[in-house]
């Protein structure tokens, strides 16, 4: 059996650029995405770490040359996928940091285009449509408030998602229960904002990054809708598409997500979506 140098995997610098991020070593963390990224120069998940370290670094020495390369480094991001939740919702907080609100504006807006449920997004908009309206010297006196999930914070920090707290080595581990599933076309496990963390294909040749954003945008939506609805909250979802049925399971801080034929029985689906799910929490 031939050796596979992991060290080669995409996910080992993300994984190592994350936990960088945990012990507050933002230089180790450039470092090894800027490897990450020699090796890997089309992978926009390196890219996208990289800008989250740099708007950590900024918002911790407030120096502007952070924030001037964490720009460039999400535009990078869109230009591989241009669908990329997350590098076009630091790239509006940034625009608003530079007074540029109308570019602002224009990415958030195309944030809502493709999910017009999200909630951070609106809100922001929002907020920016109210702050616009002021006059100089209101805007001078006011400082604005944008939404976090557990706290809010000052519009001119540009704020970022924690790396997420599950443990996903075992969500990752307990992946190869799909992979010898009857009808599997590709199985990905991704962050609620589209990274991947983990992709096995089959039969399919599905662009990985626009698959990626569209599990995420559906997820939100999904979610989002649910809860403002008042209808609970969503745990697992089915869209019947031309390529076969995508099922989207929610694992709270990340998402499973199967494509499967469409001619493989739905409750034998289920049966091993529920296994997995009962050998994640053991």
């Amino acid at each position: 059996m031939e050796k596979v140098d992991i060290t080669m995997l995409p996910s080992i610098y993300i994984k190592m650029a994350r936990w960088c991020i945990s012990i507050n070593d933002l230089e180790l963390g450039i470092v090894i995405c800027n490897k990450g990224i020699d090796r890997f120069p089309k992978d926009s998940n390196i890219y996208l770490i990289k800008g989250e370290i740099l708007v950590h670094r900024f918002n911790h020495d407030k120096d502007p040359e952070h924030i001037r390369l964490a720009m460039e480094i999400f535009e990078n991001v869109l230009s591989i996928n241009p669908h990329n939740y997350l590098a076009k919702y630091l790239s509006a907080q940034i625009y608003i940091t530079m007074d540029q609100h109308k570019k602002a504006k224009e990415r958030l807006r195309s944030i809502l285009a493709t999910a017009p449920d999200d909630v951070k997004a609106l809100n922001l908009l929002k907020k920016l449509e109210i702050y616009g309206g002021k006059d100089s010297r209101e805007r001078s006196r006011e400082k604005i408030k944008i939404s976090g999930d557990d706290e809010r914070k000052d519009i001119s920090n540009v704020s970022i998602e924690e790396p997420a707290a599950t443990k996903h080595e075992v969500l990752i581990s307990k992946m190869s229960i799909f992979y010898k599933m009857d009808g599997i076309l590709a199985v990905f496990l991704v962050d609620i904002y589209g990274t991947i963390l983990k992709k096995k294909y089959n039969k399919s040749s599905i662009d990985e990054d626009i698959f990626a954003t569209m599990v995420s945008n559906i997820f939100r939506s999904s979610k989002n809708g649910v809860q403002r609805a008042d209808l609970g909250d969503f745990k697992m979802g089915m869209i019947m598409c031309t390529i076969g049925n995508l099922y989207i399971v929610d694992l709270k801080n990340s998402i499973i997500a199967l494509l499967v034929d469409r001619n493989t029985n739905q409750t034998y689906i289920e049966d091993q979506i529920n296994k997995y799910l009962k050998a994640i929490i053991r």
